[in-house]
């Protein structure tokens, strides 16, 4: 095993699959010392706009041709962000995650400047656009039944309150996570 110190915007491949690059970020935390948060961002092709008018024979033929380059355009797209223990994090830094893992230490009220509410992680999610929400390190002050009836009051909506997972306090992770992609 090897140790490999990190800093903000470091690009750490990982090895289990290929295509993906694990990349910290700085978050704002308590003082002065370094907090990191995570991307792990995949490599893809997506078709260039002037050629998604083609049919895929044509598509094809170009690519015979002139390589798929001529064609489809390289493009790293976010598979999982986590704050880490953080502030909300700006939604440019999540746009079209398949997955934000944010820390939500408070369900109401800010009680102190470092992290995050309820309220603040589901605003980040819906103008960061990413498909899924998963919230985590919750103060042991709440309740699982006062965290799902403030998820209950800010994400009214079943369909879209469907792809938002909480883990309470005192649980490690919740086993029925679906991660596409993986």
């Amino acid at each position: 095993m090897e140790l490999v110190p990190l800093a903000a915007g470091a690009r750490v491949p990982l090895r289990a699959v290929r295509g993906l690059v694990l990349s910290p970020f700085a978050v704002q935390h308590r003082g002065e010392s370094p907090c990191f948060g995570y991307r792990v961002l995949q490599t893809r092709w997506r078709l260039r706009q002037e050629a998604r008018g083609l049919s895929t024979a044509e598509v094809g033929q170009r690519v015979q041709k002139d390589g798929r380059a001529a064609v489809a355009e390289c493009v790293e797209v976010p598979l999982l962000v986590v704050s880490g223990d953080s502030t909300p994090l700006p939604p440019s830094i999540v746009h079209g995650a398949e997955l934000l893992v944010h820390e939500s230490t408070f369900v109401g009220a800010q009680i102190e400047p470092s992290h995050s509410t309820l309220e603040d992680v589901v605003a980040t999610w819906r103008a960061s656009g990413a498909r899924r929400l998963l919230v985590y390190h919750f103060s042991p002050r709440y309740r699982a039944d006062e965290i799902a009836a403030r998820l209950a009051e800010l994400v009214p909506d079943a369909e879209e309150r469907g792809r938002v997972w909480c883990v309470p306090p005192g649980v490690l992770f919740d086993e029925d996570l679906p991660m596409a992609g993986l």
